[in-house]
């Protein structure tokens, strides 16, 4: 059966990054601030909380004590697929010129790429907070966006990190994904994470780069963040599900195939 996929409406979102920021809503509250019946604030928190968003108590709601999905730490998600990781980062840092201005978000994919760039002057903007102890050398400059640090992703986010990011555009976006498919665009298993991937794709005036390991391609987590036609590439490799890399191509999706045995006795376990 194929998981079902939750989008969040606007009112949603809203009391999510209040949410975010008090720790705690009130139905009673929310519906004076938005303008609408207790009824359909109720109706909304248990909406979410059936997607684990928020714990939902009488009159009103809290952060959840467990995330949306079983999320593995950073330095786990990274060992996972490491050398088709690398691969693909050393790809990735081929396609990013002298002066671009980069956005990069949390994905443990790309945080292997600036150990590629050191020899370009390059700009990254980035709310990986994992990003700030990699070896990028004097020639990269790396800005981070603040935000509310979550310690099992190493990614910022909430209001912080949005408006950062809405004071920059940039000539490159590279995303790690949880999912990427052309059915349902890129997913994630995180809320939090989709409007900061959504902001970066928005602000880009150049290529936008999805960098995703085979597991990621075909793959639907709970939340979308982008639909497949705000993507311009896709790099992977050749583990990837070629049924799958067919139907992105017909999307209109590039797709860069790494091979998994290249020259200089590399490959892919």
């Amino acid at each position: 059966m194929r998981k079902s996929v939750f989008q969040v409406n606007k009112r949603q979102k809203e009391v999510l990054s209040q949410l975010e920021q008090d720790g705690v809503v009130y139905v009673t509250r929310l519906s004076e601030r938005f303008g609408v019946s207790e009824i359909t604030i109720r109706r909304d928190l248990e909406t979410m909380e059936r997607a684990r968003l928020l714990t939902r108590f009488h009159g009103g709601a809290r952060l959840p004590e467990e995330p949306a999905e079983a999320v593995p730490l950073f330095d786990e998600k990274g060992r996972r697929n490491l050398d088709e990781k690398i691969l693909i980062a050393r790809r990735v840092a081929e396609l990013i010129h002298e002066d671009d201005m980069v956005f990069m978000n949390s994905g443990s994919t790309v945080t292997h790429i600036p150990q590629f760039l050191q020899n370009k002057r390059v700009t990254i903007i980035t709310n990986n907070a994992r990003m700030a102890c990699v070896d990028y050398g004097e020639s990269v400059s790396l800005l981070l966006t603040g935000g509310i640090h979550n310690k099992i992703t190493q990614s910022l986010t909430g209001d912080l990190a949005k408006r950062a990011l809405e004071q920059v555009y940039a000539t490159v976006c590279v995303l790690g994904v949880n999912g990427i498919s052309a059915e349902d665009g890129i997913t994630t298993s995180l809320y939090q994470e989709t409007e900061i991937n959504d902001a970066m794709l928005n602000r880009c005036r150049g290529k936008r780069i999805v960098a995703a390991d085979s597991s990621k391609v075909g793959r639907t987590l709970n939340f979308i963040s982008a639909p497949i036609d705000k993507i311009d590439m896709l790099v992977t490799t050749s583990r990837a599900d070629p049924a799958e890399v067919e139907k992105l191509k017909a999307r209109g999706v590039e797709v860069l195939v790494v091979p998994c045995e290249p020259a200089g006795g590399e490959h892919c376990m």
